[in-house]
């Protein structure tokens, strides 16, 4: 089992309406026998999902869209698991912990 923390303070969120985007974070799990699921739920959000479908291209990304209005940190971990043979279980499981800074910004 490995950990894994990314900071996305640099990559901060501002609350205004004209900058509301949702922030993607490409898993790179995408083989048949690949998972990747939300171990613990970020707390402020609209928006925080895995989405695995032909968007995607099938690959497992995670999006994020701060709650409106609110002004702070969060964070998501996410569980991805590979190195499965398709008869036996994933042989690699990591938590990956993603830290979201959202900032309060208004534009004139």
């Amino acid at each position: 089992m490995h950990a894994a923390v990314i900071d996305l303070d640099n990559f901060a969120f501002f609350q205004d309406p004209r900058l509301f985007a949702d922030r993607e974070y490409n898993t790179l799990i995408g083989g048949d026998e690949e998972g990747a699921s939300i171990s613990i739920q970020a707390t402020h959000f609209e928006i925080s999902e895995i989405v695995r479908d032909s968007s995607t291209n099938y690959l497992a990304i995670y999006r994020y869209k701060p709650a409106v209005d609110y002004v702070g940190t969060d964070s998501v971990e996410i569980k991805t698991s590979t190195g499965s043979d398709g008869a036996s279980p994933p042989t690699h499981i990591e938590y990956i912990t993603i830290n979201f800074t959202i900032l309060l910004e208004k534009f004139d």
